[in-house]
């Protein structure tokens, strides 16, 4: 597509150097990627512009650089958009539009300093085009600020040539041809190794020297050297009018009326022989047509605004579908979740409800295993009594009836065991678990513990020695890892 465009930008121009050119890319083209190939294109397009421009196919050259920037805009190419803008702001120049040429060359120079700030080279170019500009707009010293800045930019630039002809050039207008004749004395000595177009305009300005330093042979001697150029190589048409009226000029004043009279004659048929692009007529052509343009430009710009909108509206009513789709399906997660969450939370407050109902039932149990228990010790407590007063009148019957009651306490004592272990069913599997070298009689007194009993009424449970409980009781806190500010009794208790 940017192939054909270009083409048909190609054909708007005249010279057959355009289509060598374009014949010559095209087959290199292939090669080379889409978009290098494109702005090599363009930048060739640029500079057969530019040869137009100096050749003075000012229509031609205008044409070409007003197609060829949508294309350079559409691919970014700052490069291109740059050249595009100075050189039409150049041409808007020559058409003596100096406030459009000065916004198209402001632009080239925003986009210098915006995209080619470590390229001096960008920056150098489009001051010299607006000094070039403003060098001809009295009352000139925008030019020499525009001239500084160059000088600030590089110091040491290879366009010192230039500079130093524009500086001339701006004092030659200002007046000040002492000034002038500074800049033009270190040009004067290179001027014959520069290129033709250089020579034209600065043989020409040193001719303006001569004349405004009164001295008439020199500076007729520059004006011819000019024409010679303007005649041999066909650069800068344009300036020959001028440079034939100042020839007949300085013939009259020196009296060769005659060769005055024939210059005069040659500037006449000059200026009426080629394209006069300062002429009121050429010059409406000229404004009409770079309305025509800026208006096609206009309405593509808003197609492309109003195709951006529909995009964007398009995108948007996407993301609302997306975002009312992700919100719907937030609430639906939010809501199994709300749901399940309050399943939990009825099913953890059942389980805590028949946790605490188990640990209540566990409780009365213990506590009536408890009071059984403690029962059990009073009996024994009267018995061993009654046991003692029948020792005192008769030891036979009081050993046979000991033996009797040792029998039948040890019955108890395995019935209470049985009873403590259905009722606490996991506390001597979670005491293992803590410590597995717990001795049975270990065990039977973690249990005493759990419900409670102090050291003596193990003791008269189990029938051993207080002092026997005391020693147990110290095993088992030591095999728990307990300190002695750690409770024993409140440790097993939460077993």
């Amino acid at each position: 597509m940017d192939r054909i465009l270009i083409y048909n930008i190609l054909n708007k121009s005249r010279s057959v150097i355009l289509l060598i050119i374009y014949i010559v890319l095209s087959s290199n083209s292939t090669i080379q990627q889409a978009n290098d190939s494109t702005h090599t294109h363009l930048h060739k397009i640029i500079e057969l512009s530019d040869l137009d421009l100096r050749e003075g196919r000012f229509n031609q050259s205008f044409d070409t650089l007003r197609s060829a920037l949508p294309i350079a805009t559409e691919k970014s190419d700052t490069s291109a958009i740059l050249k595009i803008h100075r050189q039409l702001g150049i041409l808007y120049g020559k058409f003596g539009q100096d406030s459009l040429a000065n916004i198209q060359m402001q632009k080239g120079l925003f986009i210098a300093k915006k995209y080619f700030k470590k390229d001096s080279s960008s920056l150098l170019t489009s001051y010299l085009s607006l000094a070039s500009l403003y060098a001809d707009i009295a009352p000139y010293d925008q030019a020499l600020l525009y001239l500084d800045s160059c000088i600030t930019v590089l110091p040491s630039s290879r366009n010192a040539n230039y500079i130093n002809s524009l500086y001339g050039k701006v004092y030659i207008n200002k007046g000040e041809f002492n000034k002038a004749q500074k800049y033009y004395s270190q040009l004067e000595k290179n001027l014959s190794k520069t290129n033709k177009n250089f020579q034209v305009t600065n043989y020409f300005y040193l001719g303006e020297l001569h004349l405004g330093l009164k001295q008439p042979q020199k500076a007729k001697q520059h004006y011819n050297t000019s024409l010679s150029i303007i005649d041999s190589f066909g650069v800068h048409p344009m300036l020959k009018p001028q440079v034939l009226e100042k020839l007949a000029m300085l013939s009259h004043s020196t009296g060769a009326k005659k060769d005055a009279y024939i210059y005069m004659k040659e500037a006449k048929q000059a200026s009426d022989s080629m394209f006069n692009i300062r002429s009121i007529t050429n010059k409406s052509l000229f404004e009409l047509k770079n309305k025509y343009n800026e208006d096609l430009q206009q309405k593509d710009k808003k197609i492309h605004d109003q195709e951006r909108i529909i995009e964007l509206k398009d995108k948007a009513s996407n993301r609302m579908q997306w975002l009312i789709s992700i919100l719907l399906l937030s609430a639906g997660i939010l809501f199994i979740y709300i749901r399940q969450r309050f399943k939990m939370k009825h099913i953890l407050y059942a389980q805590q409800l028949n946790k605490e109902k188990n640990k209540d039932i566990l409780e009365i149990k213990n506590k009536e295993l408890a009071v059984n228990a403690l029962q059990f010790i009073e009996k024994e407590n009267t018995i061993n009594e009654l046991l003692e007063a029948i020792k005192a009148s008769d030891t036979k019957k009081h050993k046979k009836l000991n033996f009797k009651y040792k029998q039948n306490s040890k019955s108890l004592w395995d019935d209470f065991h049985s009873r403590f272990t259905q009722i606490n069913d996991k506390f001597y599997k979670n005491l293992l678990a803590l410590e597995p070298s717990f001795t049975p009689t270990e065990l039977k007194h973690c249990a005493l513990i759990k419900l409670n009993f102090d050291s003596k009424e193990m003791a008269q449970i189990l029938g051993v020695a207080h002092n026997t409980i005391h020693m147990s009781r110290s095993r088992i806190r030591k095999k728990l890892n307990l300190s002695r500010e750690d409770s024993l009794s409140n440790y097993i208790s939460e077993i």
